[in-house]
């Protein structure tokens, strides 16, 4: 431009013929020039405007923001170059048109007005290579953040699927337990049973003592009836003291009559002792072994379900963890996608 004017000071246009032809008013138009220097067709602010993004997809929107960015600095080189050629254009315009000191003015006015816009249009450039060049490093980033985030998730889901596996296990276990304890309870109706059995058993000893008592009552009789017999026998061997022969064989038949109530005397003590000692040793033995098996079964029953309390309560415990693990890693998605779409509205470029 200083050149121009310089040139300009030294031409006097002395001797100097315009021809009409050298500046057609149709190569000039002003309102046609203005309406090419910018089209706002080529900047619909529609193209600047952000969807809604959804989390799932934020890494698709990225990329269609990036390339939406990279068709914007395209379309900005093309304007740079169109109003580049507009600019060579009027130049030479300009030059043909030297000699027309009228229209110096506003030629030079508009060259100004061209030149002040393709320097704006340069800056804009190169603010938006600079926004791509932002976008591309936290696109990056966020990529990273992503990858990062995908792998804890496999890492948590990997962590539940141990942990339901080991649910399942718990699950078997239990069912087992629970069949075990059911088996307990089988075998505790089983000693119930012999309870019920060992009950009879003190019936039947207390029936074999009823008995006892009254084969005791019989004898006591019988010993009665013996000291009678013998009170009789001394009457009668008192009265008949002086009979005939007789006597005698009565007497001896006396004494065989009371040998045999003697020996019954004493094989029925011989019974009842064997009787009331064995009736003991039944009794005491079935009653250690029912304590001994009921203790068992209770011993049993306890343990397993107090194994089963814990492992249920390791479980529980196990399934909160992960609920809290899976809250905050929801609580922290959460907060990087909504700083994404941020970062994303932050880069939209100016109108």
């Amino acid at each position: 431009m200083a050149l121009f004017r310089k040139k300009k000071d030294e031409e006097t246009y002395e001797g100097v013929h315009v021809y009409d032809e050298e500046y057609d008013e149709e190569e000039y138009d002003e309102d046609e020039y203005d309406d090419e220097e910018y089209d706002d067709d080529e900047y619909d602010d529609e193209e600047y405007e952000d969807d809604e993004y959804e989390d799932d997809e934020y890494e698709d929107d990225a990329q269609e923001e990036l390339l939406a960015l990279e068709n914007t600095v395209s379309q900005l080189t093309k304007t740079v170059e169109h109003l580049t050629k507009q600019l060579e254009n009027k130049q030479e315009s300009i030059n043909r048109m030297a000699s027309q000191a009228t229209q110096q003015e506003s030629i030079i006015y508009e060259n100004k007005q061209l030149q002040m816009r393709y320097n704006e249009l340069q800056q804009q450039l190169k603010e938006a290579e600079r926004q791509q060049e932002a976008l591309k490093t936290n696109y990056e980033q966020e990529i990273e953040q992503l990858t990062s985030q995908e792998d804890e998730l496999i890492e948590v889901e990997e962590e539940l699927e141990q942990l339901r596996q080991r649910e399942d296990e718990l699950l078997k276990e239990l069912e087992e337990k629970s069949k075990q304890v059911q088996a307990f309870e089988e075998k505790a109706i089983h000693l119930e049973e012999k309870a019920a059995i060992i009950e009879n058993y003190k019936l039947k000893e207390v029936e074999s003592m009823r008995r006892i008592t009254s084969l005791e009552n019989e004898n006591q009789q019988l010993n009665m009836r013996l000291q009678e017999a013998e009170a009789k026998y001394r009457d009668l061997e008192r009265s008949r003291v002086e009979q005939l022969a007789d006597k005698n064989v009565l007497q001896r038949d006396l004494e065989r009559e009371l040998t045999k109530v003697e020996q019954m005397k004493d094989e029925l003590a011989t019974i009842l002792i064997e009787a009331k000692e064995k009736a003991r040793e039944t009794a005491a033995e079935a009653e250690l072994e029912a304590d001994r098996r009921r203790q068992m079964a209770e011993n049993e029953a306890h343990k397993i379900i107090s194994e089963a309390s814990m492992e249920v309560m390791k479980i529980r415990q196990e399934i909160k963890q992960y609920q809290e693990r899976l809250t905050a890693f929801h609580h922290e998605s959460k907060g990087l996608f909504e700083q994404l779409i941020q970062h994303s509205k932050v880069l939209n470029l100016p109108d």
